[in-house]
């Protein structure tokens, strides 16, 4: 179903008619265990409604043919017994405690089904959500995102959940129904108008509760956008600040989500009220009636009361179980939004071919332009990696350097021209074993909450100290790591906040390193560190330089110095390159001017 037909189905049809759908849709993939649930529910209450029902000839302490219910005389008979009380009883209590049993069993089923539905909702949001192409996936926001996998799990396994008991409820009503009729037409009569009742009154409060629980969802957007940016950018918000005015925005969003929330369940409240307001009435009125006329026998009217006290409650939850449904069916339409759009544009499958790079990376007139753009951000590209040189992109802002970089990483697929590993296109080999192959260094590289050596061996199960002690001793980081008060296995804090710009960079080249990658790719891997980090940084750089090939995006010119070959991005396009020494000597360069420009003497 894709994104549009989605929206359509959540505004079509009558208010049960899209809850039905959207249930049927949610337990896909569980509509046997889902049926289960529902049977065990009304097997459940049809074992209790009978051990009601055998009370009356109990209580009436009769022999066979005495009885008002003939199927019980006849049952009894085929039984070869003469006194009917004791069978009622015996078979009371075997059916009370069937209809417990049954009703422990549906509750654990249904219990299953809930948590395999979470585990199902928050799986394929993740899956699709990773394998959006990358040049849609910057359209979606972090919050929902998070809010997907979280919050709408949680809020869509709840609403198949309430769906199905009140499916059950409703069979558990049906049977009690019929029982009632075996006993009393004119009672049963009542009992139906007061069923009818409740459906006035739950289609009264859903239309009212409605405004407010669709209001529900966008709220809890904004609100987990707004934590997003508030701790994300923590730092610079108490450094400038504004604590106290996010303080304010952020009460008054919860303020809201309060409020919707408060009225949206407020009205399940008021039919509730209604509810046991109009059974008292139901009840009084039976009673009223039946002993003011003498017409009805006083056990009858005895048994049928059980009944209707056992079912009255059942007719509240069958309301109430689909009135909470109701609210819960608005999160399965946002999520399935986003999971349309997550599948609709996910990235082509890729080849097999297992990659190599014994001879050289190849990009051919390569041309990519983001959806929606006029003019490409990579315009007829040729460029030729060796195996084993050191090649650096290099340009202004938005020149292309990052989206060259993402191409080569598989993240983009060109619009045109190709990308190629000794000559096979890169589409036709298995990229996910491709990126496993690369050592990727970014201007910002993550480091995780967790062990020094869990961050250099990050996605290795098994991670190896001594390979891990390595990589740290090439990428000059081991001297402060040694320096940790548990070494390897000191554990950083979030984003590595315990350790500096420089040293996370360097930590980053040794987690690049720990894979014995094919390449080397940096992106503007010193942009944000100061002079003394950019030039270790560097020299880390040209002591590796031919162990493996790199490919290295900077702006930071100073950083390229080492390169074999740099090549010039302007607006898309390679507008020349050469060696430092080559571009250096034509003052008229684009290069020469740049180095001009950040106060870099030729020579360095």
């Amino acid at each position: 179903m894709s994104g549009d037909e989605t929206t359509d189905a959540k505004h079509t049809g009558s208010d049960f008619a899209r809850l039905c759908r959207a249930n049927w849709e949610i337990l896909e993939g569980r509509r046997r265990l889902a049926l289960w649930c529902v049977l065990l529910l009304g097997a459940a209450g049809l074992s209790e409604g009978s051990a009601i029902m055998v009370l009356l000839p109990a209580l009436k302490g009769v022999t066979v043919g005495q009885t008002a219910i003939p199927f019980w005389d006849r049952a009894i008979a085929v039984a070869g017994l003469r006194d009917g009380t004791q069978a009622a009883l015996a078979l009371f209590l075997i059916l009370g405690l069937a209809s417990t049993w049954l009703g422990r069993l549906s509750k654990r089923v249904t219990l299953r089904l809930r948590v395999a539905l979470e585990n199902d909702v928050r799986a394929n949001i993740s899956r699709s959500l990773m394998h959006v192409r990358w040049d849609m996936f910057h359209s979606l926001r972090l919050g929902d995102i998070g809010k997907s996998v979280v919050v709408e799990a949680v809020q869509i396994a709840a609403c198949a959940q309430m769906f199905l008991q009140g499916l059950g409820v409703l069979l558990v009503v049906l049977v009690f129904m019929l029982l009632a009729l075996a006993l009393s037409l004119t009672m049963t009569a009542f009992t139906l108008a007061f069923a009818g009742l409740g459906a006035v009154l739950f289609r009264w409060a859903n239309r009212l509760a409605r405004k407010h629980s669709d209001a529900l969802t966008d709220i809890i957007s904004d609100i987990g956008i707004r934590v997003s940016d508030t701790f994300n950018h923590l730092k610079f918000l108490r450094a400038s600040g504004q604590t106290r005015e996010l303080d304010t925005l952020a009460s008054q969003d919860y303020a809201n989500y309060g409020t919707s929330f408060f009225k949206s369940q407020d009205y399940g409240i008021t039919l509730r009220f209604w509810q046991e307001a109009a059974a008292i009435f139901i009840i009084w009125l039976l009673l009223s009636l039946g002993l003011s006329t003498g017409r009805t026998d006083p056990l009858v009217m005895m048994v049928f009361l059980a009944v209707f006290f056992r079912m009255s409650p059942r007719i509240f939850a069958l309301y109430d179980y689909f009135y909470q449904s109701r609210a819960y069916m608005n999160w399965y339409w946002v999520w399935k939004q986003r999971f349309d759009f997550a599948r609709a544009n996910a990235v082509p499958a890729s080849g097999h071919a297992e990659p190599a790079l014994t001879q050289a990376l190849r990009l051919e007139s390569l041309t990519y332009t983001f959806p929606g753009a006029a003019v490409p951000s990579l315009d007829a590209v040729s460029l030729t990696v060796q195996r084993g040189s050191c090649v650096a992109i290099v340009g202004p802002s938005g020149c292309g350097k990052s989206t060259l970089g993402d191409v080569i990483l598989g993240l983009l697929k060109p619009t045109s021209g190709t990308v190629s590993l000794d000559g096979t296109p890169l589409w036709e080999m298995d990229i996910e074993h491709w990126r496993k192959r690369i050592g990727l260094v970014l201007q910002e590289s993550p480091i995780f909450h967790a062990t020094v050596l869990e961050n250099i061996a990050w996605g290795d199960d098994t991670p190896d100290r001594r390979n891990a002690e390595l990589a740290a001793r090439q990428a000059d980081a081991w001297d402060f790591i040694a320096a940790l008060p548990a070494g390897l296995d000191e554990m950083l804090g979030e984003k590595g906040a315990r350790i500096s710009g420089g040293q996370r960079q360097r930590l980053a080249l040794a987690r690049a390193l720990y894979r014995n990658p094919l390449l080397l790719l940096l992106d503007e891997p010193t942009s944000a560190l100061d002079s003394e980090s950019e030039a270790a940084v560097t020299a880390t750089l040209e002591r590796i330089k031919g162990a493996c090939t790199i490919v290295i995006m900077a702006h930071q010119l100073r950083t390229v110095h080492m390169a074999d070959r740099i090549v010039v991005l302007n607006a898309g396009r390679i507008v020349e390159q050469g060696t430092w020494e080559e571009l250096i000597a034509r003052p008229e360069s684009q290069f020469a001017q740049a180095v001009a420009a950040q106060g870099i003497t030729p020579e360095a």
